[in-house]
């Protein structure tokens, strides 16, 4: 369980950063064309697939500990298991959860097309209602409530490595639904419109589809 959770959230943190440097050098080196949204859409089920398993594994862990001691506060003080720490198990259980309906709704259903319009952003309040999520519920309170601030370090660390699988996952979402899959060479200049000289995503996935069933 540990090692789903960094493994997750690891993979969130260094993806946060190096995927979109890569986005950007391939803009500068006039590459435009190597992100079109079907890019964007293959890299949202692979991060949404590390948000997957931060939730298992958070959602396994608060199962185990409830189904071995009790209720929290655990009577033996906090458990801390890679860079989880509990000491509230059914809260393990309602973010784990939580994590695992967002990624779902990330991979599943905005793969088949539901809520699926480019000015939709529900996906987007979805990751920030979970990081709100992870930051009160899982940070602040399970880690606070140690006496004396046993790990007040930690807190602010977790913070930090937790943020970047909900930025990188709204960002890929957003990027997949506005960028076309034929992305022109003027797509980033400024004052182009998606009007007249281009489609957007949505369009040009639907001629897509047309000239295969043809």
């Amino acid at each position: 369980m540990g090692m789903m959770g960094i493994l997750g959230y690891g993979t969130g943190f260094l993806g946060s950063l190096a995927f979109v440097g890569f986005a950007l050098y391939s803009f500068q080196a006039g590459k435009p064309g190597d992100r079109p949204g079907s890019y964007y859409a293959g890299r949202l089920n692979f991060y949404g697939f590390a948000l997957f398993l931060v939730g298992l594994a958070q959602l396994l862990l608060g199962t185990y500990l409830l189904t071995k001691f009790s209720a929290g506060p655990l009577p033996y003080g906090p458990v801390g298991v890679a860079m989880f720490v509990v000491n509230f198990p059914e809260i393990s259980i309602v973010c784990g959860a939580f994590h695992i309906l967002i990624a779902l709704y990330g991979f599943l259903a905005r793969s088949i097309g539901i809520l699926n319009s480019e000015d939709n952003h529900s996906y987007q309040v979805a990751v920030f209602a979970g990081w709100v999520c992870t930051v009160s519920m899982q940070i602040l309170v399970q880690v606070g409530y140690n006496p004396g601030g046993v790990m007040a370090a930690a807190a602010p660390s977790q913070t930090m490595l937790t943020l970047g699988i909900f930025v990188i996952n709204a960002f890929l979402d957003f990027k997949r639904r506005t960028t076309p899959n034929q992305v022109p060479m003027n797509y980033y200049t400024e004052g182009y419109s998606n009007e007249g000289s281009s489609m957007t995503a949505e369009k040009t996935f639907e001629k897509d589809e047309m000239e295969h069933e043809e």
